[in-house]
């Protein structure tokens, strides 16, 4: 089972790291999941996410010149178009091996964050429904 985690710790830990926890958090969920079992789910395209997350903002802030520009627009791109596959990639096992609901709108605005509130909400149904029922006198 993936471990719960508060929605609002990783909302937090997103901008006190910079946008860097995400690519951290999608890592470790996938080798969570892949140590279940599942193996179907690659964590390539979640490393290649992070590989290509340092050149796209370091050429933010290197130089105005129009080549490096378009460099790290391509770089941002495929950046973005890798992050993408590999949070669908996530949201798609967790929807058959887990039966977690993801709707792909929220995952696509909301990405880990979403994920890990529909984690959470798999803990506390589970719990709840494994806690004995109270006796009332």
């Amino acid at each position: 089972m993936l471990p719960r985690f508060s929605a609002w710790y990783v909302f937090l830990l997103y901008f006190l790291t910079l946008g860097i926890y995400p690519l951290y958090w999608l890592i470790n969920r996938t080798q969570l999941i892949r140590k279940q079992g599942i193996t179907n789910i690659s964590t390539n395209w979640a490393y290649a996410t992070l590989v290509l997350y340092f050149p796209s903002q370091i050429l933010q802030y290197v130089s105005d010149a129009e080549e490096v520009v378009l460099a790290a627009a391509a770089i941002n791109i495929v950046y973005m178009v890798t992050y993408l596959v590999a949070i669908f990639t996530l949201r798609n096992r967790l929807q058959e091996q887990l039966g977690i609901k993801l709707g792909w709108f929220m995952t696509f605005f909301f990405n880990v964050l979403y994920m890990q509130y529909k984690i959470n909400e798999l803990h506390d149904s589970q719990q709840a429904t494994a806690a004995p029922a109270e006796v009332v006198v």
